[in-house]
């Protein structure tokens, strides 16, 4: 269950890495009762998997993250 102030975060990683990057920042973000999707670049094969984490659980506290 969602409540009013939990925060969304999507985690996307740089080149040469996945999505294991963000391992101890998920696990920290997930503590604080956060709810965190790390994205895997390499399984991405179209824009509409890309934007899926950001479209299937979008709320006024989004932030996204970049490696």
């Amino acid at each position: 269950m969602e409540s009013s102030n939990q925060k969304q975060f999507v985690l996307v990683h740089g080149v040469c890495h996945g999505a294991w990057t963000w391992y101890k920042v998920k696990a920290q973000l997930e503590v604080a009762s956060n709810c965190v999707t790390a994205v895997d670049v390499e399984e991405i094969q179209t824009l509409q998997d890309y934007c899926k984490p950001i479209i299937c659980q979008c709320s006024p506290h989004l932030y996204m993250l970049f490696s």
